[in-house]
């Protein structure tokens, strides 16, 4: 009875991730097994000025963990039209 509870449970974490990697659409790009090994990579470690910070992670893993809403969006800079900006009388 316990081994059938413990499938049990992987069966439903297994597919709760499934669910959640298909509505961030990484499984477009990506295998179940690698978003799976970019998760199992993600370290954080306190740093001297007691910051958490990522630890040997690339960009293109930092973007899934931000697509997983994992880590915060990165700031996108507004776009500001060319030229010298408008005088305020």
């Amino acid at each position: 009875i316990g081994s059938e509870f413990c499938n049990f449970l992987s069966t439903v974490l297994s597919f709760k991730l499934i669910n959640k990697f298909d509505k961030a659409e990484l499984l477009n790009t990506f295998t179940y097994k690698k978003i799976m090994s970019i998760l199992k990579r993600a370290k954080q470690a306190r740093i001297n000025s007691g910051d958490w910070q990522l630890i040997n992670m690339n960009p293109s893993q930092v973007k899934v963990l931000q697509k997983l809403s994992l880590l915060p969006q990165d700031e996108v800079p507004t776009k500001r039209s060319p030229g010298r900006p408008k005088k305020n009388v």
